[in-house]
């Protein structure tokens, strides 16, 4: 049985979760999601921007928190991404479970830096966003 350090295929779909209270993406007015949506978190993303694998969670899933925040679930593909040079690798934690992968090129202490590929993936890469998720 998979657990979750195998390689990502390229045909893989990857959620990354997105809050409603920041209004990073609002339905019907805004088409796509703010490049802040993939703009890495200054305390939790330091060894790369936290996705998650499709193969092993559902976007209710990864939206699931206890603080009953609501979120929003972009949908990207491992190959788009590797297509534009962002590297995407798997990184199962006993907290987040064998779907957490991340984007290490995306990090806390590179995010100004980085810019060009959050708005990349806002704009060219989410195939879709769902939600919200209670």
């Amino acid at each position: 049985m998979p657990d979750g350090t195998e390689p990502i295929l390229d045909e893989e779909l990857l959620y990354r979760r997105v809050p409603v209270s920041q209004k990073y993406y609002r339905p019907g007015i805004d088409k796509p999601a703010s490049p802040e949506a993939f703009r890495p978190n200054k305390n939790r993303d330091q060894t790369g921007l936290s996705v998650f694998r499709a193969k092993y969670v559902s976007p209710e899933e990864v939206a699931q928190n206890d603080r009953g925040s609501k979120y929003f679930v972009a949908v990207l593909r491992a190959g788009d991404l590797r297509s534009q040079g962002i590297e995407v690798v798997p990184r199962p934690t006993e907290e987040a479970g064998p779907g957490h992968a991340e984007l290490p090129g995306l990090r806390s202490e590179n995010r100004r830096e980085t810019e060009g590929e959050q708005k990349l993936l806002a704009r060219k890469l989410s195939l879709e966003i769902l939600g919200p998720y209670p």
